[in-house]
């Protein structure tokens, strides 16, 4: 495959992607799925960090995997994100390695936020379910 043809699948995969230089986490390049999902134009994230895609609390364990993640492919798995309007997401978060810049990496994002928000609304019906039996054990027999 040609460097063509690998610039059209960037720019035309339904995955949010993007491109970030190690050594400072700029980001320096980005697909139009990730502009769609952040609220960005694409000089504005282009303008971003890692850093600034996730909310303050999540900086200090980004830069922690940050550091034992630069070798090879990876799964880096659920991180918090922000939109540009201050929305959070969860995000998987699979990255690797370009060949021919060891000074980059491409990472591909997947919104996975309506699951862990489907996820908690259950939780939160089980534990309620829970409390109401111990308290009403009466009504559902």
């Amino acid at each position: 495959m040609n460097n063509d043809s690998l610039n059209v699948s960037f720019k035309t995969n339904p995955n949010p992607m993007w491109v970030y230089e190690i050594d400072n986490l700029k980001i320096i390049d980005v697909n139009e799925s990730a502009l769609n999902l952040y609220g960005y134009s694409r000089n504005e994230f282009l303008q971003l960090t890692l850093k600034d895609l996730r909310p303050d609390s999540e900086i200090s364990k980004l830069e922690k995997e940050l550091n034992k993640a630069y070798q090879h492919f990876n799964n880096a798995g659920i991180w918090l994100h922000k939109t540009k309007d201050g929305d959070s997401l969860y995000i998987r978060i699979l990255s690797s390695p370009i060949e021919d810049n060891a000074n980059q990496k491409l990472v591909v994002a997947q919104n996975v936020t309506e699951y862990y928000q489907t996820k908690a609304r259950l939780e939160d019906e089980k534990e309620l379910l829970s409390v109401l039996t111990q308290n009403l054990p009466g009504l559902f027999y």
